[in-house]
This record gives C-alpha cells, sequence and structure tokens, in this order.
C-alpha cells in the first residue's frame, strides 16, 4: 500500500488489537477504540504489517 500525498498513515502493531480483543489491560483497551474511531475510516489511515518479525 503506498501512500497519497498528505495522506497519514499510521503503523498499528498487532499487540494494540490484541489490548482490544482480549481487554487484557483495560486502561489501554478504550485507547485503542479511539484510535480506531479516529482513524480507522479512510482508506489507508491504518496499517497493520503482514509480517511480524518475533
Amino acid at each position: 500500500m503506498q501512500a497519497h500525498e498528505g495522506q497519514t498513515v499510521i503503523g498499528l502493531d498487532t499487540n494494540v488489537l490484541l489490548r482490544l480483543w482480549l481487554n487484557d489491560d483495560p486502561s489501554q483497551a478504550p485507547r485503542v477504540e479511539v484510535l480506531l474511531s479516529e482513524h480507522g475510516q479512510g482508506m489507508g489511515s491504518l496499517l497493520v504489517a503482514d509480517v511480524v518479525v518475533g
């Protein structure tokens, strides 16, 4: 995926999504919800890499 000029792309680590889905840290889950609601609507605004190095 390539960002267009003036487009902001936020790299999203899979751990951030896990915080939301597992709610293992109740203080962080609401922050993830805010991030997704504010930036998850436009095409290319959030990026989760398909390659994860362990």
